[in-house]
């Protein structure tokens, strides 16, 4: 990651959000597995006691770790996504790049660099949440160099947030109307990219 620029935060909705919440989560699911092997300590046997809540509590606790430790940023071209391991890729060299819809209770559109995931907005109706400006100009900046035609969609988006545009004028609500029902993601065509530039 270049040393002499400043990292960007490409996360939807900011760790500092979240983590209060996971805590929380957290001291209850280590109240509820105390409990739980107090209980079956005394009425089964005390192995079982500490087995089974660890067993049951031991892959909760887990995503909860990793969920607080969630944090992706951009430097330059490079993008660093941290949870459970660290996965660093450059946009500038990256084997797989696109974008692609998820239609279900919400509709997300997501930028896809290798094994790198990046929420880049969720809408539900005529509602949703976008990535913070920064962070559409960051990965607009990173992708310039070697993918200008996805670099224009986020500079597009940019354009249609800094007019004020409702949700149908603005790339990423579009590019939702791209997603097939029954589908677990489409990824979007050269031509559809084009389409959300119109």
């Amino acid at each position: 990651m270049p040393d002499d620029i400043e990292p960007v935060e490409l996360d939807l909705i900011p760790p500092e959000l979240i983590r209060p919440r996971l805590r929380k989560f957290a001291w209850i699911t280590v109240a509820v597995a105390v409990v739980l092997a107090v209980v079956l300590g005394q009425f089964v046997n005390w192995t079982v006691g500490v087995v089974v809540p660890v067993g049951l509590v031991g892959p909760v606790m887990f995503a909860l770790v990793t969920g607080m430790r969630r944090r992706t940023t951009i430097s330059g071209s490079v993008i660093r996504a941290t949870a459970g391991v660290t996965r660093t890729v450059d946009l500038d060299i990256a084997g797989e790049l696109s974008i692609s819809v998820r239609q279900g209770r919400v509709t997300q559109v997501s930028l896809h660099a290798d094994r790198v995931h990046i929420a880049l907005a969720v809408y539900m109706g005529e509602g949703g949440r976008e990535i913070p400006i920064q962070a559409m100009k960051a990965l607009a900046d990173g992708l310039a160099e070697r993918h200008p035609d996805l670099s224009e969609v986020f500079m597009a988006q940019l354009r249609a947030e800094a007019i004020g545009a409702a949700l149908p004028g603005r790339p990423l609500f579009r590019a939702a109307g791209f997603a097939e029902s029954g589908r677990k993601a489409t990824t979007l065509t050269d031509e559809q990219i084009r389409e959300l530039m119109a």
